[in-house]
């Protein structure tokens, strides 16, 4: 057993030496062909590498479709934005406003439809009743003493 681990330790170990090498790399065989950019006067003028492949024809008038039914994403201008800040979160019912109009102070830009406001504004509503009913019970509890003392 033990001729044949020396065996393998002596293969692992020419095989490690024989990856290290002093022979130096040539940066400039390794580095990509040089880029080589034309300049056209014009920027519809272009050449193709097989121009054979491109029918050449003559440009005629064509009716196009006013609308185009596409696949796609739509990508904001990051530098036209403006961040919207809103007190919860929701999904936008309608939008007053489109992009280049002129806005004044206070204006409604868009309309959400927020299940936090709507709970908010519904406890804020159990919260007036509440209150008023109050009211009236201390005005009856209040009248109710005024009576027992004139006793």
């Amino acid at each position: 057993m033990k001729p044949i681990r020396l065996v393998g330790w002596a293969i692992c170990a020419c095989l490690a030496l024989a990856g290290c090498g002093d022979g130096k790399s040539d940066p400039k065989a390794e580095a990509p062909p040089a880029l080589k950019v034309q300049s056209a006067a014009d920027e519809n003028v272009f050449e193709a590498d097989r121009p054979e492949q491109f029918a050449l024809v003559t440009a005629g008038q064509h009716m196009a479709a006013w609308q185009l039914r596409v696949t796609g994403t739509v990508a904001p201008d990051v530098s036209r934005s403006v961040p919207v800040i809103s007190v919860a979160t929701g999904r936008v019912v309608t939008i007053n406003a489109r992009l280049g109009d002129t806005v004044k102070k206070g204006q409604v830009l868009l309309r959400l439809q927020s299940a936090d406001l709507s709970g908010a504004f519904s406890d804020y509503r159990k919260g007036l009743r509440m209150n008023s009913w109050l009211a009236r019970k201390r005005r009856a509890l209040g009248t109710s003493m005024k009576r027992a003392l004139s006793l």
